[in-house]
């Protein structure tokens, strides 16, 4: 449920983490004398502390993003001495993190992302397996399906909302080097940084930084959609804990809600593969592989939700709401791979 990995695939693999040369290398490269060779050969090497400090990460960005800009590969100002000379680098660190600041937020969204996106899903799993055999349990059957829904649909909220507020604050160098002007223009100063959003319905908004990263609409959509999906499942769960509506009046919310609910899932899938392009290539990245996945999984529901209409169907209904939950942890597993190789998606 990681919509936008193709444009941070764009990201080579890594690419926080930039290949080292030795010093003598690097040194060869540049004009230097006998003696400046000698004095930086004999710096101490640091690496021990910083990874007792446990600020590795924070300093290999850091490096990172300091040779990509010695490199030439920043964007300046329009004006700027040497602008038409420096090189976008659309596919670097420093397009995609400008800041630390953005570094750390795109970070920390997407490992929660990942996470609650995981537990939902196991959730859901464990809930759906379960009820297959309502006689088995007894007295513990509210408790393990039921509730294990809602443990489940907290989490799968949490994870679509950030999806939302991922896309919609998404920036990068380009953009905030030469954004859409939101922010107004007074005394001839203008605002540093745009105001962060947390309602997830700004689509103008996300759609338009998606298109100046080259990404396209289908990320967000993907992420609202799923939203979506989420709030009308949790419209059946809520109906199955008011006790003041007749049962089959209960009955026929819940299957209506998770049949839409279901179906928006699947259009979420859809759009993942749309953008990961499943339908016209076969790459079977990380990427590729967690999108196919969640279309799968959406589709699971779907078929859970029209088999909980017929009559003695139950088993088979929760049955394949159990296996497209399973998909939808694994798709889960591949987005904290992606994270753990410093691929944050969207």
């Amino acid at each position: 449920m990681q919509p936008c990995r193709r444009a941070v695939s764009e990201i080579p693999a890594g690419v926080s983490r930039w290949p080292t040369s030795s010093r003598g290398e690097a040194l060869d490269k540049m004009q230097v004398s006998n003696s400046e060779r000698q004095r930086v050969g004999e710096l101490p090497d640091l690496m021990d502390r910083i990874n007792a400090l446990g600020v590795t990460e924070e300093y290999t960005a850091y490096r990172s993003r300091f040779r990509y800009w010695h490199q030439g590969s920043t964007v300046g100002s329009k004006g700027e001495l040497g602008v038409g000379h420096t090189k976008t680098g659309k596919s670097g660190f420093g397009y995609w993190y400008p800041t630390m600041t953005a570094w750390k937020w795109r970070r920390t969204l997407s490992y929660w992302i990942a996470v609650s996106f995981f537990e939902g899903s196991l959730f859901f799993t464990m809930s759906c397996f379960l009820g297959c055999f309502p006689d088995r349990l007894g007295r513990l059957k509210f408790a393990v399906t039921t509730c294990g829904l809602v443990g489940g649909k907290l989490n799968f909220f949490l994870c679509t909302y950030l999806m939302c507020l991922e896309t919609i604050n998404l920036s990068n160098a380009d953009h905030q080097h030469s954004s859409c002007n939101l922010d107004t223009v007074e005394d001839g100063k203008r605002n540093a940084e745009e105001p962060f959003m947390f309602w997830p319905f700004h689509g103008r908004t996300a759609v338009k930084k998606l298109k100046l990263l080259g990404a396209g609409p289908w990320p967000y959509c993907a992420s609202v959609i799923y939203f979506l999906g989420v709030l009308v499942f949790g419209i059946g769960l809520a109906a199955e804990f008011v006790m003041v509506l007749p049962q089959l009046v209960s009955e026929w919310i819940v299957l209506i809600s998770f049949t839409v609910g279901s179906i928006m899932f699947s259009l979420g899938g859809l759009f993942e593969c749309l953008e990961n392009k499943v339908f016209t290539t076969c790459v079977w990245d990380q990427g590729y592989v967690g999108a196919l996945l969640n279309f799968v999984g959406g589709l699971g529901f779907t078929v859970g939700s029209v088999l909980a209409f017929l009559p003695d169907q139950a088993f088979a209904s929760n049955f394949s709401y159990g296996v497209a939950s399973a998909l939808f942890a694994l798709g889960s597993a591949t987005m904290i791979i992606m994270w753990k190789d410093e691929q944050y998606g969207l």
